[in-house]
């Protein structure tokens, strides 16, 4: 049975991206509210040594794939290396930023699942054990509210510098793997 947050963590050249923080945070509130675990996945090329800082923003575990293929973004690999640890992990709730690369592989990563998924997402909440997820319609006029029923993982992106990052706190440790 699906159980947990996943979130999806970016990085660019060895550094980890603002949104990841953001997610991860986004990730944790949402974990809580379900008596469930946040798990953070990180792929790259050396990338191992700063997958911790996860940690410090509410992530219980993290998930690293460290290879030099993985260095540079390419859509292929990536998705490929996801759907594995998605398919192994069974997450209840599947998270990405609404970046660039993150609509990319979203999408390519939705269609493989075979999930449906709210892109560019403002807002979530949990209700009935299941995610809403808020995302303006009408160029922002107007903002949907999405639920999910019976389908795992809910997957939805989440538009950059909207959600609340948690302050650090580097006594918190993830375990990394």
């Amino acid at each position: 049975m699906a159980e947990g947050i996943l979130t999806i963590a970016e990085q660019r050249d060895g550094d980890i991206r603002k949104i990841s923080y953001e997610i991860v945070s986004e990730g944790r509130r949402l974990a809580d509210s379900l008596g469930q675990g946040l798990t953070a996945v990180l792929l790259g090329s050396n990338i191992k040594d700063k997958a911790a800082t996860l940690g410090h923003y509410g992530a219980d575990k993290v998930v690293v794939a460290d290879d030099p293929r993985l260095g540079t973004y390419t859509t292929d690999a990536y998705v490929s290396v996801i759907e594995q640890i998605v398919k192994a992990a069974d997450p209840a709730i599947l998270l990405l930023g609404a970046s660039f690369q993150g609509k990319d592989l979203s999408a390519r990563l939705a269609a493989r699942l075979g999930v449906g998924m709210a892109q560019d997402c403002t807002a979530f909440s949990i209700e009935n054990g299941n995610l809403v997820a808020i995302r303006p319609i009408y160029a922002g006029k107007a903002y949907a509210k999405l639920t999910y029923k019976d389908s795992c993982p809910q997957m939805a992106t989440a538009r950059p510098n909207v959600m609340t990052m948690n302050e650090p706190d580097t006594s918190k440790a993830a375990e990394v793997v």
